[in-house]
């Protein structure tokens, strides 16, 4: 195997999820072709724009292939601390099936596409966590808790209607999540990023030479994914 591509999509927008090609193979130009392909037979599906993200020291096929550089988000990580409440006492933030349309109406506001299968699926997955804080029979916020590697917890998702109710909830689910290295992709200069940045998170030292992630469009993308209250990175 030379390489592969990973894609999905929301609504006629195709998102470029990982390119991974062999280094033995990346002289032979397999992953262009592998690019082309993949974007003809995503055109065939009625996809008509793209996005994508891409560290500094991989962005070179995006440029060439004429995708336009937009916003950037910046990983920031927290080790774990010796004091918290415990993971226990999320339970009552905790979100299921029956939330479902309350997240995804929530996610629409900020993201600007609705994406109810996207929402269903992240609800299925075991180790996957909504978290969120309700005023009367509204979702003012909510944050999904995605597993990486060694058992590492990133935060995604960081979806609210106000700032205050961004920070209320996150107060909560960090302390709760004490006990665990945390992570997010934050978006460059936001109130998530200096709100992280505050409590003790900083940029990894592997992710200082190639940070930060840039996204990269093509096409009709209108303002999907642009809005001010997108506070993380929301397409994977």
């Amino acid at each position: 195997l030379l390489g592969f591509f990973a894609t999905h999509h929301f609504s006629d927008i195709g998102y470029l999820d990982m390119m991974i090609v062999s280094p033995g193979a990346r002289k032979s130009h397999v992953a262009r072709k592998l690019y082309f392909e993949t974007t003809r037979q995503m055109k065939r599906k009625g996809i008509n724009s793209w996005v994508a993200h891409s560290t500094n020291d991989s962005y070179r096929m995006f440029k060439f292939m004429r995708f336009q550089a937009g916003q950037s988000f910046t990983l920031l990580a927290r080790d774990p601390l010796e004091a918290g409440k415990g993971i226990e006492s999320l339970n009552e933030y905790l979100l299921g099936a029956t939330d479902e349309d309350l997240l995804v109406s929530l996610d629409e506001e900020v993201f600007d596409a609705p994406r109810r299968e996207w929402i269903n699926t992240l609800l299925a997955q075991p180790t996957t966590r909504f978290y969120g804080s309700r005023q009367t029979d509204r979702l003012v916020a909510s944050v999904c808790t995605r597993l990486r590697k060694q058992n590492a917890l990133c935060l995604d998702s960081v979806n609210a209607q106000s700032i205050d109710a961004m920070e209320g909830l996150l107060n909560q689910v960090l302390e709760g999540l004490a006990s665990h290295r945390v992570e997010c992709f934050a978006r460059t200069d936001s109130e998530l990023h200096h709100y992280l940045l505050a409590r003790q998170f900083s940029v990894p030292e592997f992710f200082e030479p190639i940070g930060p992630l840039v996204e990269w469009r093509k096409g009709p993308t209108g303002d999907v994914g642009l809005s001010s209250k997108v506070q993380s990175l929301a397409w994977f």
